[in-house]
């Protein structure tokens, strides 16, 4: 009997063990339930935000942030622009005298029997641009052909006030017999002015 009676109790304290042990796991589960209850109502009313909206908020922080930097780019690359070409429009020469041009050597109607033929000249300060017209006949099969080459000096820049250039058979701007040129100046005030020259190219034999 008592063997029993001990048995019996030994059950009776396991069985209110593992009950008091169910009642404790309940009860933390409740607890956790009801955290994530509390957190659903805190988000749905806006007290919270969620980890979905804010990886968004994230996202969208660093897309704006990529646009404003390449907009800064854009805009940097922009003033540079703007920057160099106001200061190529701002490029004007301060002359307040006469337009001009002249060709110093060689002089009109001189006769030449080898090239290349130099010539230089002076212009005004305010001259943008120089064009040469370099005309006259080939004989050609026994007939005389016009020829014409116009040229723009590359050398030359605006507030330049000496200009060079050459004639040659090389460059197809001189030719035996008598060869025109003319020299015009574009002047930053939209006029223009010409100078005209007669030169004579004769072979050596035909020379005296």
């Amino acid at each position: 009997m008592k063997k029993s009676g001990i048995l019996l109790f030994f059950c009776l304290l396991v069985l209110n063990a593992c009950s008091q042990n169910t009642t404790q796991e309940s009860e933390i589960e409740g607890s956790i339930r009801m955290t994530k209850e509390e957190i659903e109502i805190m988000e749905s009313e806006g007290l919270v935000g969620s980890s979905e909206d804010e990886n968004s908020e994230i996202e969208e922080t660093e897309d704006e942030d990529l646009e404003i930097e390449e907009n800064s780019e854009e805009n940097d690359e922009d003033s540079d622009s703007e920057s160099e070409e106001t200061d190529q429009d701002e490029v004007v020469v301060d002359y307040d005298g006469e337009n001009y041009i002249q060709i110093n050597s060689p002089s009109s109607e001189e006769t030449f029997f080898e090239g290349p033929i130099q010539f230089i000249g002076e212009v005004s300060p305010n001259v943008e641009k120089i064009t040469v017209k370099a005309s006259g006949f080939i004989e050609e099969s026994g007939n005389m052909i016009e020829f014409d080459d116009v040229y723009t000096l590359q050398n030359f820049q605006y507030g330049d006030t000496t200009l060079s250039y050459s004639a040659d058979f090389e460059f197809n701007n001189l030719f035996v017999g008598t060869n025109e040129f003319t020299f015009t100046a574009f002047f930053d005030d939209g006029t223009e002015e010409s100078v005209d020259l007669t030169l004579y190219f004769l072979n050596q034999e035909d020379g005296i």
